[in-house]
């Protein structure tokens, strides 16, 4: 068996949450009434390891407790979710019924339309009463508790961000400077080529196309290391794969982009080279 995590959440947890019932139905009070544990609802994870292939709506199922082993009915298969890290695979897990298995601790999760604050305001005042002296009940938003989990993975994206485009310019620089002393270098022989007949765009075209095949190499080699990376890689990422074919072609695309924008100035000198200084110079 499995190790399992239980959580204990009332009718209109998964609605409030935005976790879709892949299979079968969620808690209701009417269905499912209080008193002893009948009814388990559990994630797709925790169905694929204990029914694989199969539909675990309505199969039977135990569990160990306090008093003995406990025997439910599967009603119903969530999609998983990453309730402790963002970093780790969603793991097994079982949700019971609060009116079934009752807690002395509980979160209130409210699902807002409008002015959060002024919500929050009058829930406070409703539930204040309600905690015997206890300090007033603080919340925080789904959205501020996510920022803080992944900040120092944001951090470093910031950074790989701003890294990465430094080490963009500096490629587009250096083809610049390369094409640029090639060109400089060849300058003879492209005016040799326009006596002899051959159009700018040709020379154009020339130019271009030894440096997007460069590039096109450069691209090659750069996307087989990232391939080798992705195990490292694969932490840092959520909810893409890290051979995700959108961004690997977009960057590609712009690196292609970036090294033809950076060969047009050097290609449009050398289609503009004078013949004849090619030829007194011959």
């Amino acid at each position: 068996m499995p190790a399992v995590s239980f959580v204990v959440v009332d009718t209109g947890y998964f609605h409030t949450m935005g976790i879709p019932i892949l299979r079968g139905r969620q808690f209701d009070g009417a269905l499912d009434p209080a008193g002893a544990q009948t009814a388990i609802v559990i994630n797709d994870a925790l169905a694929r390891r204990l029914w694989p292939g199969e539909d675990a709506v309505g199969k039977g199922v135990s569990f160990g407790g306090l008093s003995g082993p406990i025997s439910v009915i599967v009603v119903g298969v969530v999609r998983d979710s990453r309730n402790q890290s963002l970093r780790a695979d969603p793991a097994p897990q079982a949700y019971f019924l609060l009116t079934q298995s009752p807690t002395s601790h509980s979160l209130l999760h409210l699902r807002v339309s409008r002015d959060a604050q002024s919500v929050l305001r009058a829930v406070k005042a409703e539930v204040h009463p309600l905690m015997n002296g206890a300090p007033a009940p603080v919340f925080s938003s789904v959205r501020a508790m996510l920022a803080r989990s992944i900040a120092d993975i944001r951090l470093i994206g910031t950074l790989g961000a701003v890294f990465g485009g430094l080490a963009l310019a500096l490629a587009a620089g250096g083809i610049y400077g390369v094409v640029s002393y090639e060109t400089s270098r060849r300058r003879r022989e492209y005016g040799v080529r326009l006596a002899l007949g051959a159009s700018p765009s040709s020379i154009n075209g020339m130019v271009l196309w030894q440096t997007g095949r460069l590039g096109a190499v450069g691209v090659l080699l750069g996307g087989g290391v990232t391939v080798a990376l992705t195990p490292v890689l694969r932490r840092w990422i959520f909810g893409i794969s890290p051979l995700d074919p959108l961004t690997f072609g977009s960057v590609a695309a712009l690196l292609c982009f970036t090294t033809i924008v950076a060969a047009l100035g050097p290609a449009v000198r050398a289609s503009r080279s004078d013949p004849m200084s090619s030829l007194r110079a011959e």
